[in-house]
């Protein structure tokens, strides 16, 4: 479940979609319920409102969804929160040996929603983390600042295109990854820009600067692989783990001040996934590794007496 706005805020929309496994057929698949129009303000309760029709509308069992993703905003988190429905299930029979159908043990209790947060949206929480690193918010704040000149410049952009044939590409806040985007581009054309610069008679990077933006492309690239991939409808719940292992592994081998900051970030982020102790623990993830045959055959390690041990 996700909102957005088009350009200008002139229109916003409410998607809801739903992921399961076809018994029949064999496949996961993957559909949209509904697409709304909605007015501001996106309150929580207004989300609820619309999460509770379509699940209604579709003739959904309440018991069978599994988890609600969205983002981390407090509309969403309230949304589903608030999403709430009476059990109505039939009472029935007693069967031989006198026990009631466990379906009716809680009739006439209200049914909630179980919130599971983008994994997405929270890798780009942890990204956010080289903006507090003074060195490389320094040197990002210098390239953001000169690719906004060439970009406003038609002078510089028709000299950049002619001299490489491409321009530079301008981050947005609101777009994942866009930093990434712009630094790949930047060290692309890197002398191109440099030429460009020199002829405007603009400041450029110094050579320690360019240095350390090819320091920050190489740290946060995965980062950019990873969240692309989540971002696809074919991505298993029991990949998130592999993930989160495999962006930790690559911060910790770098070894970096910025990749130890990065690496505690995403600790603190995903503790609920990570942290066996947390007393919030989210154990469906690592149930799904165990699940999947392709994950658990990584995830899992055979020991000499037979039995599995997790990598």
């Amino acid at each position: 479940m996700d909102c957005w706005s088009k350009k200008g805020l002139t229109t916003s929309f409410l998607g809801i979609s739903v992921s399961f496994f076809h018994p029949i057929h064999k496949v996961a698949l993957t559909f949209i319920l509904n697409l709304f129009e909605i007015k501001h303000p996106h309150t929580g309760e207004m989300i609820a409102d619309k999460l509770q029709c379509s699940i209604k509308a579709w003739e959904i069992d309440p018991r069978k969804v599994l988890m609600v993703v969205t983002d981390n905003g407090s509309n969403m988190l309230k949304a589903v929160k608030t999403t709430q429905f009476e059990d109505n299930t039939e009472e029935s029979d007693d069967d031989e040996d006198g026990d009631r159908d466990e379906e009716t043990e809680n009739i006439g209790q209200t049914l909630t929603l179980h919130r599971f947060p983008c994994r997405a949206h929270t890798l780009q929480l942890v990204i956010k983390e080289v903006e507090k690193n003074v060195a490389y918010s320094k040197v990002l704040t210098k390239a953001r600042s000169i690719v906004k000149k060439i970009r406003t410049s038609s002078v510089a952009t028709e000299m950049l295109m002619e001299k490489c044939g491409m321009t530079v590409v301008t981050e947005c806040s609101t777009r994942w990854n866009s930093n990434k985007y712009m630094i790949e581009r930047m060290l692309k054309i890197k002398d191109a820009i440099g030429e460009t610069l020199n002829a405007m008679k603009w400041d450029g990077l110094l050579a320690s600067e360019w240095a350390k933006l090819e320091d920050l492309y190489h740290l946060i690239e995965p980062f950019t692989e990873h969240t692309n991939t989540m971002q696809t409808d074919n991505f298993a719940l029991s990949n998130v783990i592999p993930v989160l292992i495999d962006l930790s592994n690559h911060l910790s081998n770098n070894g970096s001040i910025l990749a130890l900051s990065l690496l505690q970030s995403l600790k603190v982020c995903f503790d609920t996934l990570l942290t066996p102790t947390n007393s919030h623990i989210n154990l469906i993830p690592s149930a799904a590794c165990i699940l999947d045959p392709a994950v658990a055959r990584i995830m899992m390690t055979p020991e000499t007496d037979g039995t599995f041990v997790s990598c």
